[in-house]
């Protein structure tokens, strides 16, 4: 008889209330150091930019890349970047950083408007000050590679405690067939 072998279905339940509600926070903490940082620098340039605005703005587009973020954890542990298919997978990941990064730039603009009451009849000017700024291409690239690189992270630490389950099930296995 196997004595307390641990059960790897354990692993598979990755998504825990825990684990969103970390996901929550750090994207929070995210969002207040962004606009702390943003409203900072329009200050020191001159600009008067109300911190409720940059709050908005800030929350506005770290909570989307927190609900973007749940799907591209699945998608790291569906498509590790490793061999066989680096390559492959690789590209996957810069398009999808292309889009992504994109899309919730576009998806972000009408979001913020609606929350701080903005005049969408600007929504043309808009898009093309804040969706194409180099600043918000950065952000939005660095953002999703890091989330791509923490899922790699999450999934790879997965693996290996999978990998010293069964080293540990079967070295009991094999001390109880002795």
């Amino acid at each position: 008889m196997i004595a307390e072998t641990a059960d790897l279905n354990d692993f598979e339940n990755c998504a825990t209330p825990r684990r969103y509600l970390i996901g929550f926070f750090v994207w929070t903490l995210l969002a207040l150091l962004t606009a702390g940082r943003n409203h900072l620098t329009y200050t020191r340039l001159g600009y008067d930019v109300p911190a409720v605005t940059t709050l908005t703005s800030s929350f506005t587009d770290f909570y989307l890349w927190a609900l973007v973020s749940i799907f591209l954890f699945k998608l790291c542990a569906k498509t590790p970047i490793e061999k066989p298919h680096l390559w492959r997978n690789l590209s996957i990941y810069t398009v999808l950083s292309v889009v992504l990064t994109f899309l919730l730039g576009i998806v972000s603009v009408p979001i913020f408007l609606f929350l701080t009451g903005g005049d969408f009849a600007e929504l043309g000017n808009i898009f093309d000050s804040i969706v194409f700024s180099p600043w918000n291409l950065y952000q939005g690239f660095i953002t999703f590679w890091a989330t791509v690189a923490v899922g790699h992270a999450v999934n790879y630490n997965r693996r290996a405690r999978e990998r010293e389950m069964r080293l540990r099930n079967l070295a009991v296995q094999l001390a109880e067939a002795k």
